[in-house]
């Protein structure tokens, strides 16, 4: 079609405004996204229910979802982790600033805990700057903004350059797609970095590390979330605890109910999540154990986009409204200005 019939069909649908707009909308990418964008931004509870009913993340339509999402009077868990996104998170330069898994490192050091940071090995602006032969035998190479696929180089083991290059500029094009799909705006406030950090090992011979998720509200861990026994990044096994390690396995679906031993350092992490959280309503905050010290991993405000909770659900995937109604009792928000 050349230009000049373009121009005269454009003309012709312009007297048509609710036609042109459709138009628009269906031939032209951008103004889908746009489209997005003016949804989250101005009736969430609207994305919110078309997520609930069309979104194929866990508890969105695969397993059998009839609990309402309720934004205007959040009284739930999930209910008022999505509101936070939506009406807080979204609209802060810190929280911007603290999911990004680089920039994160300036805020960790003005909370005094410059001691806890991984070491790293480069970041990197664009993934085709990579410096290959400058990194050591194993390394863990990370999207500063990213939802996951970390590439993990083991010593011994060859890494196909050109691959892992090509797979993160995929993963960098669905970027924008995922995190406007979830309503997670502020992880595309930063630009899209790599960065390379040194490899963490698992404490009890597994071959990736332990994770300690803790739960924070308002500067204060509540809950620990703990992984183990990672063999690759979709086996492992958790358990859900209060912060005394009792067993709180029935709030997290999926959890199981044993005992874990207590690290050496564990009030020290305490400490260090009482200082990272401090200025959040609720974070997560995400640390590993080397040799006996406590190592920051990372920030998370919005677990998976505060769409797949796994306090949603029991076992036989009826709704848990007693975990709902627990965490949603601890997470005080101030939604009277809304």
């Amino acid at each position: 079609m050349n230009s000049q019939l373009k121009e005269k069909i454009k003309k012709v649908l312009k007297k048509f405004p609710a036609l042109y707009n459709f138009v628009i909308f269906l031939v032209i990418p951008e103004a889908r996204v746009r489209f997005i964008l003016r949804r989250i931004v101005r009736w969430p509870q609207l994305h919110v229910n078309y997520l609930r009913k069309r979104s194929t993340l866990c508890g969105y339509g695969v397993y059998p979802r009839t609990k309402e999402m309720n934004l205007k009077k959040p009284q739930l868990f999930d209910d008022k982790l999505l509101w936070l996104k939506y009406f807080r998170y979204n609209s802060s330069d810190l929280v911007a600033q603290c999911y990004d898994k680089y920039l994160v490192r300036d805020y960790v050091k003005s909370c005094g805990l410059n001691y806890i940071l991984n070491e790293i090995y480069g970041v990197w602006e664009n993934v085709n700057d990579i410096e290959w032969s400058a990194l050591p035998e194993e390394y863990v190479l990370k999207k500063t903004n990213g939802y996951g696929e970390h590439v993990f180089k083991y010593a011994g083991q060859p890494i196909n350059q050109e691959k892992v290059i090509q797979e993160l500029k995929a993963s960098e094009r669905e970027r924008n797609k995922i995190f406007r799909a979830t309503g997670d705006l502020f992880a595309v406030k930063n630009k899209q970095m790599y960065v390379c950090e040194k490899m963490l090992h698992s404490e009890t011979g597994f071959i990736k590390p332990e994770d300690y998720k803790f739960y924070c509200f308002n500067g204060e861990p509540k809950y620990l979330l703990y992984i183990w026994n990672r063999q690759q990044s979709s086996y492992y096994k958790e358990t859900f605890k209060d912060v005394t390690l009792a067993d709180r396995s029935e709030l997290f679906f999926g959890a199981e109910n044993v005992e874990i031993d207590r690290p050496s350092c564990y009030d020290e992490m305490l400490e260090i999540c009482r200082k990272l959280s401090k200025p959040f309503p609720f974070v997560r905050v995400d640390l590993y154990v080397q040799d006996g010290r406590p190592i920051f991993g990372e920030l998370t405000f919005t677990p998976a986009g505060s769409q797949v909770l796994y306090h949603v659900f029991k076992k036989d995937y009826s709704i848990n409204y007693d975990a709902l109604n627990e965490m949603g009792g601890v997470l005080q928000i101030d939604n009277q200005a809304q």
